[in-house]
């Protein structure tokens, strides 16, 4: 489909507390297709995603999104957003990570912050559109992780 029959498409989903161990595996199946890897870097810590809480948006029967977090003493963190291609352009976004707003909303923390990465423009795109603002870049992360620079567009670090 192009992005234009994309965005008037309406999919139908419903939102889930991630609770069995059955689905996890789905959200580990995500995480390998999404970022080739498990873990994510988040508050200077590597998480196993699949072990983290989560939320699920699910159509059909099929998981269409996930979002996962993790809860520090003051703050609630995204560490990984993962969603479909096709569902991109749909409320399915927001409405999840809206779910972990909610639960941040709690009388116990302080804030929502999200960990992503500067090389994603799509996603710092996203987040801002939800009013998220900048708090910190940190450079070099990625060259970090993955003990030296990658290689982008045109063979660009």
């Amino acid at each position: 489909m192009c992005s234009s029959c994309i965005k008037g498409t309406i999919i139908e989903y419903t939102i889930y507390e991630v609770v069995l161990d059955g689905k996890r595996k789905r959200i580990r199946e995500s995480v390998q297709l999404f970022f080739g890897e498990e873990e994510q870097l988040a508050l200077n810590r590597e998480f196993v995603v699949a072990e983290l809480p989560a939320y699920t948006a699910r159509s059909e029967n099929n998981m269409i999104r996930f979002v996962s977090f993790v809860e520090t003493k003051d703050d609630i963190v995204i560490v990984t957003l993962g969603v479909l291609p096709f569902c991109q352009v749909s409320s399915v976004c927001r409405s999840s990570t809206e779910k972990v707003e909610t639960k941040a909303e709690g009388p116990k923390k302080k804030r929502l912050l999200v960990s992503t990465s500067i090389d994603n423009p799509l996603a710092l795109a996203f987040y801002q559109s939800l009013r998220f603002q900048t708090h910190k870049v940190k450079t070099k992360l990625l060259a970090e992780k993955h003990r030296g620079s990658m290689k982008g567009i045109g063979g660009l670090p």
